[in-house]
């Protein structure tokens, strides 16, 4: 499964890096087998059978504008198959090796124990304290996310 992963998610990037590759697969005047061609020409030798073949659907589909998206999907989706989420977290300073023990150790409590993997930045528009986003949930306890909040509570109480 994860050399399946592996090969979309490069092929997904590549996808995104490759406007060239995106200009000639996308132009309507380059005839489909031809472009089967290309796509064969540049992956088959570097990819499963599989992953050719399903490189051939998505061109048959016409979505290889999706390969960059299908290929996080297929991340995600392999990393809860074995139990692990990516945590990406947002801090104002680094975090401490204790703190980041600790937080490792709540968010694989608040994910049912899966094995988490933080994925930090440095950001210092928070002001203070950090951000969390597991997946499509953001948990916002930032210094500048509190400001934000009493600022729209005021201007509501007017």
């Amino acid at each position: 499964m994860r050399e399946t992963e592996t090969q979309i998610v490069a092929i997904g990037k590549l996808w995104e890096e490759t406007k060239d590759l995106r200009e000639v697969m996308g132009h309507p005047s380059v005839r489909h087998k031809d472009k089967e061609r290309i796509l064969r020409e540049l992956f088959e030798k570097r990819v499963t059978r599989d992953v050719m073949e399903f490189l051939v659907i998505v061109l048959e589909a016409r979505r290889l504008e999706h390969l960059p998206a299908i290929g996080r999907a297929y991340d995600e989706m392999a990393d809860a198959f074995e139990g692990l989420v990516r945590v990406e977290v947002r801090t104002f300073l680094p975090l401490s090796p204790e703190e980041r023990k600790r937080l490792v150790e709540t968010l694989g409590k608040v994910t049912g124990g899966r094995q988490v993997t933080l994925l930090e930045h440095e950001d210092k528009t928070l002001l203070g304290g950090m951000t969390v986003r597991i997946g499509d949930v953001m948990v916002d306890g930032s210094v500048a996310g509190r400001l934000k909040k009493l600022k729209e509570s005021l201007a509501s109480a007017r």
